[in-house]
């Protein structure tokens, strides 16, 4: 899922079991991943509830092999970012 936040472009997704998040700043590009994460069901849904993100040295994941997310909203709008 692409998502604007200022001057930033994040794209988070899923492969496995832990979320990548990239953070496109224009002239730089990061990698992270999460370190912990909680969900939570309602219904048949799926939330990521909180989580922490930690800096990658590199980037090691193949983008064709990860599993995107759609998130109904992220950041500073606190909504819970659904898991499909």
């Amino acid at each position: 899922m692409k998502i604007q936040e200022g001057p930033a472009t994040f794209m988070i997704f899923r492969e496995g079991s832990r979320f990548f998040k990239s953070i496109d700043e224009g002239s730089r590009t990061f990698m992270t991943v999460s370190t912990t994460f909680r969900t939570i069901r309602r219904s048949s849904r799926t939330f990521l509830l909180e989580y922490s993100w930690m800096l990658l040295d590199v980037w090691i994941v193949k983008m064709e092999y990860c599993k995107f997310l759609k998130f109904g909203s992220f950041g500073t709008s606190q909504k819970l970012p659904e898991i499909q």
